[in-house]
């Protein structure tokens, strides 16, 4: 996966991301938390999402990553 720099973060849209509001310790400025800029981010997100975020928010990241990427399997 490639790794976003700083500079390519802040660029990125808001759709880019699945919580662009989240604001968290390493981001406090609220740029947005778990980037679905491609697919490898994406099933990235999902990972550290089924780890890390409560059940009603890991379903809201499964529907935004199904509507962006369609031919992902989400289980």
């Amino acid at each position: 996966m490639a790794r976003l720099s700083y500079k390519q973060r802040v660029k990125m849209t808001k759709k880019s991301f699945a919580f662009p509001e989240k604001k968290t310790k390493k981001n406090p400025a609220g740029r947005g938390a778990y980037p679905i800029n491609d697919e490898e981010h994406a099933r990235a997100a999902l990972r550290y999402g089924a780890r890390y975020l409560s059940p009603s928010e890991l379903a809201r990241l499964k529907r935004k990553i199904h509507r962006k990427f369609p031919n992902i399997k989400i289980s």
